[in-house]
């Protein structure tokens, strides 16, 4: 998904919108940032709070905090004043995947919406030197006449790559046996040795095993992404035409966000200079080496396309039950 004139239009609006905002902001602004700060997804996050820095003219800092599957960064910055100077950081595990599970006391309506900042897409990916596999559609036809034979992972039981893929063959009919690992490393390492038959996995792991894997199918509805992260490989949806999930379902991703009762003439200040900063070519770029592509949704379209994610992912956990009680009856 490229950039659009939403982003553009809302950019132009900064010196309008900063004028109203009661010469805000006067002092640094806190990016809280719910996974590690030594990964690509933190690097592509500081790229923008970076370009932000420079058009608001202070200092926008990123603060990385680790653990229970980002709500403690969550719990950290709804803990802070709704004065606009503290950003969060929406990752998808724990702004959507975490109230499914029971596990957060907030909801949708405790935050207002910046605009979605990116995605990151994963792959179906083989062994390179596996030539059973030549292709996807070969791979699904093993499945089928093989239900339950074939070993794969997406990291951790239950994760984001096990659920977006469950619920992909669930409606194909086609069963896979997951297998779950702490770290895509090790899954790596397995499926280089036979272990595993493929692996889910993202852009980033995908570039760190040039020559060893090889991507047969992009977990996407974004034509991009095909060429921009895996050299090509053919999109699910393109494969498979009655793929319900779209857009966010699909894949990782992150929508900033402020907390709810922050005053809204700072927030548009916020959500202005956030599109200015997507839309330079050079945090585009870092993005793309990273391995992310850039979301085009605006605030007005965060209650639509989160609540169908919730959905979407709602369906996946119980792909995932379909999943074990179709390998139970092998």
């Amino acid at each position: 998904m490229k950039l659009t004139s939403i982003l553009a239009a809302a950019a132009i609006a900064l010196s309008g919108q900063a004028a109203l905002a009661d010469d805000y902001p006067e002092r640094p602004i806190t990016h809280v940032f719910p996974w590690s700060a030594a990964g690509p997804a933190y690097a592509a996050s500081q790229a923008v709070a970076d370009r932000m820095s420079e058009i608001l003219n202070v200092q926008i800092g990123m603060q990385a905090r680790t653990g229970a599957g980002g709500m403690n960064a969550f719990r950290q910055a709804m803990a802070e004043p709704a004065d606009g100077y503290t950003v969060i950081d929406g990752w998808v595990a724990p702004l959507v995947i975490a109230p499914l599970a029971g596990r957060s006391d907030f909801t949708l309506d405790d935050f207002i919406p910046l605009n979605a900042v990116l995605a990151s897409p994963f792959a179906i990916m083989v062994r390179a030197d596996d030539d059973r596999f030549p292709d996807f559609e070969s791979l699904a036809a093993f499945i089928a006449e093989n239900p339950g034979q074939i070993r794969y992972s997406g990291g951790g039981d239950l994760g984001l790559p096990h659920q977006v893929t469950a619920l992909v063959f669930q409606g194909q009919n086609l069963v896979a046996r997951h297998v779950p690992y702490q770290g895509m490393s090790d899954a790596v390492r397995d499926l280089r040795s036979g272990i595993l038959d493929f692996i889910v996995a993202n852009a980033g792991q995908y570039r760190a095993n040039t020559g060893e894997v090889r991507a047969i199918a992009a977990i996407s509805d974004d034509p991009a992404v095909s060429d921009a992260l895996y050299d090509g490989a053919p999109l699910i949806t393109d494969i498979f035409d009655n793929v319900g999930p779209r857009d966010l379902s699909l894949v990782g991703w992150t929508w900033w966000l402020v907390k709810a009762g922050t005053p809204m003439d700072r927030v548009e200040v916020l959500r202005a200079a956030q599109a200015e900063a997507m839309a330079d070519p050079e945090v585009q770029a870092t993005l793309t080496q990273l391995g992310f592509t850039m979301l085009d949704f605006g605030h007005d379209q965060y209650e639509s396309i989160v609540s169908q994610t919730r959905t979407d992912l709602a369906a996946a956990v119980e792909a995932i039950e379909w999943e074990r009680e179709q390998l139970a009856a092998q």
